[in-house]
């Protein structure tokens, strides 16, 4: 037999130790991965916690592209949505709705609150109706007529709101809570609102009366005083052949006027605003919570 030379024998040690080593490689590989996803995991919920939400975005993306598999993705993949919705990146939330097919009932409520904080209250409304009611259980029926309910009070489309929730009444006929809302939005037909056309043609017949109409006696008041001494100083300087004083104050005496028939008009519409917040800022109070992306999470998922 011919001798073994120093190579061969350093080649054939090395590719003995392979194959010693491989298996044991190959048993500790899984639990490596296995801790780095918990690790993971557990920075993403701290960055969550801390309310990081550009690293939280990062570093689900990160875990996503490492463990295409995970049984959760689709979790993570609402995550980061949730994340740009609580970040304020309203454009953003919303952009991945509409360019994410097969949106769920969770996306479509996130990609509606997004446009509702965009102002876009009609769009929110229509990606709402778009869900398919028998598909959803009675929670997400209830979440989808409360949340359309807050963007209809936000258009001040009271008598649709009331139409809903009568309409869906029949989903919920032990729940108290969906007759109570129907029975508060029908008191908007008692809404003391003032015109603020008639406002203003009170205010045009007689200075003053279109503030009080609107409920601002004072400012009534102190119009149709200005407007009566400047009157009346104009008429008197006339009388007394001082023109250009007469033709001065009558020029600020219809200017007065002008400016209280248009302040009568903004002061009914200054107290339907109030009006107008002050009844959804009670349905809200009383019937409908603050929305919260996190609780449609699957169950035991934490982000």
């Amino acid at each position: 037999m011919g001798t073994v030379t120093r190579p061969a024998a350093l080649c054939v040690s090395f590719l003995t130790a392979l194959t010693l080593l491989l298996p044991a490689y190959a048993a500790t590989a899984p639990l490596a991965e296995d801790a780095f996803l918990a690790r993971q995991k557990s920075f993403i919920g701290r960055l969550y916690t801390e309310k990081d939400y550009f690293n939280c975005i990062a570093e689900t993306r990160r875990l996503i592209s490492r463990f295409p598999g995970l049984s959760q993705t689709a979790d993570y993949l609402y995550s980061i949505e949730m994340n740009y919705f609580l970040w304020g990146q309203y454009k953003t939330a919303a952009a991945r709705y509409e360019h994410t097919p097969g949106a769920s009932f969770r996306r479509a409520l996130l990609g509606a609150e997004a446009y509702g904080a965009l102002n876009r209250h009609d769009r929110a409304l229509e990606i709402l109706g778009g869900l398919e009611k028998k598909a959803l259980s009675l929670e997400e029926r209830r979440a989808v007529l409360l949340r359309s309910t807050d963007h209809l009070l936000y258009k001040a489309e009271y008598g649709a709101a009331l139409l809903k929730a009568r309409s869906w009444s029949a989903d919920f006929p032990d729940d108290t809570a969906v007759s109570s809302l129907a029975r508060d939005l029908a008191r908007y037909r008692e809404l003391p609102f003032k015109s603020p056309a008639l406002a203003a043609g009170l205010s045009a017949l007689l200075p003053g009366a279109g503030q009080l109409y609107a409920g601002r006696p004072r400012d009534g008041v102190i119009s149709i005083v200005s407007l009566g001494v400047l009157t009346a100083g104009s008429l008197l300087s006339f009388r007394r052949g001082n023109r250009t004083a007469g033709a001065s104050l009558g020029v600020m005496a219809a200017l007065v006027y002008g400016g209280t028939v248009l302040g009568a008009r903004n002061a009914a519409e200054a107290r339907n605003r109030r009006v107008h917040g002050s009844y959804q800022d009670s349905l809200r109070r009383d019937h409908i919570p603050p929305y919260a992306p996190e609780k449609y999470f699957s169950p035991g998922f934490a982000p």
